[in-house]
């Protein structure tokens, strides 16, 4: 010890033996609503907020949940990426050197480099919301690939909406035919 700090045996020993009101480490949190239940779960308030929670102080500004995943998780695992000469992009038309092993197209996948660096073929592709709108869509909506123009976010955002009614009334139609079945 140094001789300006340094204290008597008996003060040394009595200090260590009461216990000292100064926290010690980082400081403990109260137990915030984020928390996991006792089960390791989450609970379903929590899973509410965290699914509904929008741009405040502090915040993303989109909600953290975008829905179950499990499907585009297996699509990106099956990715392949060293494909030895071009073939076209479903989604935009130009020369790609990957491509989705389950789907058996070509994409560009999460291009870092060159003409079509940050393209995003890959995800807007298995979108549903993207239906209709790539270059390979363009039969299925009685257009020829040459008349194919790259969506604007204006036409993005109305066929996403266009998409999620269809959604919404075929699960509308399918509980109504439930319900028929059910009373048959």
């Amino acid at each position: 010890m140094r001789v300006a700090t340094q204290q008597t045996r008996r003060s040394r020993s009595a200090s260590s033996q009461q216990p000292s009101t100064r926290a010690r480490g980082r400081p403990t949190r109260s137990p915030s609503p984020e928390v996991a239940t006792a089960t390791g779960r989450v609970t379903k308030e929590q899973f509410a907020l965290a699914s509904r929670r929008r741009a405040t102080a502090g915040h993303p500004p989109h909600a953290r949940l975008c829905g179950d995943l499990t499907h585009l998780q297996d699509h990106v695992n099956s990715a392949v990426t060293a494909i030895k000469r071009p073939h076209m992009c479903h989604v935009c038309g130009e020369p790609a050197y990957s491509k989705c092993g389950l789907c058996d197209v070509t994409l560009h996948y999460f291009s870092k480099r060159g003409a079509h660096a940050g393209a995003e073929c890959f995800l807007l592709y298995h979108s549903d919301t993207f239906f209709g709108l790539a270059k390979s869509d363009a039969i299925k909506v009685n257009k020829r690939k040459q008349d194919w123009i790259s969506p604007t976010n204006a036409a993005k955002r109305g066929n996403a909406a266009y998409i999620r009614r269809l959604v919404v009334r075929k699960s509308a139609d399918e509980a109504a035919a439930d319900n028929n079945r059910n009373n048959s």
